[in-house]
């Protein structure tokens, strides 16, 4: 990762969570290293765009663009990735989501259960990750590009890229 991409990354995650925790200091968990698996610190990141936190405490990272993964660092600083080939596209639904392809994933939300959320950007749809089974599902939108769906099916609406899920 170049620097100023780590300085970019450990802005983000002062300004999200220093109001929280009323931290004093910022601590580089990810993004420093070469491997793609393993404890955090030796890791590289690409382009890391957004972060939430599941309710035993993981972080979950998306990468936007030359990653097209969804990571996560547990609580002991190890990174796996939970989601995307690394590489761009729009498939997998159904299955595993290491198998999934994603295409510029801009955020992505924890829900109740700690199913993941994410908006597929530029596949303009919304998809879910199973937190018990780690598949991926369809969520909103068809993956057609438009303006339509209001009052109708999730799964029938078209957007006009999606970049934030909340």
């Amino acid at each position: 990762m170049r620097s100023h991409q780590q300085l970019s990354f450990i802005t983000l995650v002062f300004s999200l969570l220093a109001p929280l925790l009323h931290a004093e200091r910022v601590v580089v968990v990810s993004g420093e290293g070469d491997e793609v698996a393993g404890p955090a610190a030796r890791c590289r990141l690409h382009a890391p765009f957004g972060i939430d936190f599941d309710h035993s405490g993981n972080m979950f990272i998306v990468e936007m663009a030359g990653g097209e993964r969804v990571l996560k660092v547990d609580v002991r600083g190890m990174l796996t990735v939970v989601a995307g080939t690394g590489e761009k596209g729009d498939k997998g639904d159904g299955r595993p989501a290491v198998q999934a392809q994603f295409n510029g994933m801009h955020s992505f939300a924890v829900g109740p259960a700690d199913d993941l959320y994410i908006a597929d950007t530029w596949n303009n749809r919304v998809r879910r990750i199973d937190a018990k089974n780690g598949k991926v599902f369809p969520f909103a939108g068809t993956g057609r590009k438009g303006f339509s769906g209001d009052g109708g099916p999730a799964s029938a609406a078209e957007f006009g890229n999606v970049y934030c899920v909340a």
